[in-house]
């Protein structure tokens, strides 16, 4: 690993309960090692604003990115989809019990166009389960997950989509 450059992707922590329960934490960002060009890539896409302005002639294909973006990328399916926005239902934390108990976040969309004279505006968001635990990691993997939806979008550019946390 040159440089010290890390990606963050899943990670795991326990918390002791009343009752001994040992909960563990899925579906965020921790340090992992990457690739040159996987950090070269994240570095990339972290530079795309959330919002920006494309053609009106780019706008359909930059649409259609972004549909097939949060529709393979989204850990929720797709609620609405229109001229104007694609939103995902909202993410929930979901629990299983394989002898300890483990809580998933799951990440949604929210992704909107609108005409502002000869350009388009397209805005990316992308939401979290609520969780008390780790804030900051989750937030950081939603904001990861957008930029990487927006310089999808933008650019048609995702070499690496594995490193879109679902």
């Amino acid at each position: 690993m040159k440089h010290g450059l890390m990606l963050t992707a899943a990670f795991s922590f326990t918390l002791f309960g009343a009752a001994g329960c040992m909960p563990s934490l899925r579906g965020t960002v921790a340090d992992v090692p990457m690739s040159e060009a996987q950090a070269g890539a994240v570095l990339k896409a972290m530079e795309q604003p959330l919002t920006f302005e494309v053609s009106k002639a780019a706008a359909p294909d930059d649409w259609g990115r972004a549909q097939a973006f949060v529709a393979q990328h989204a850990s929720m399916k797709i609620q609405t989809l229109s001229d104007a926005i694609i939103q995902t239902y909202a993410p929930t934390l979901t629990t299983a019990d394989m002898g300890f108990n483990s809580i998933t976040i799951l990440y949604g969309y929210t992704i909107t166009k609108s005409t502002i004279g000869d350009r388009v505006r397209i805005s990316v968001e992308c939401v979290a389960s609520p969780c008390q635990f780790k804030k900051d990691q989750i937030a950081k993997t939603a904001s990861r997950n957008a930029h990487l939806a927006a310089h999808f979008i933008k650019t048609g550019e995702l070499p690496y989509p594995e490193l879109v946390i679902k």
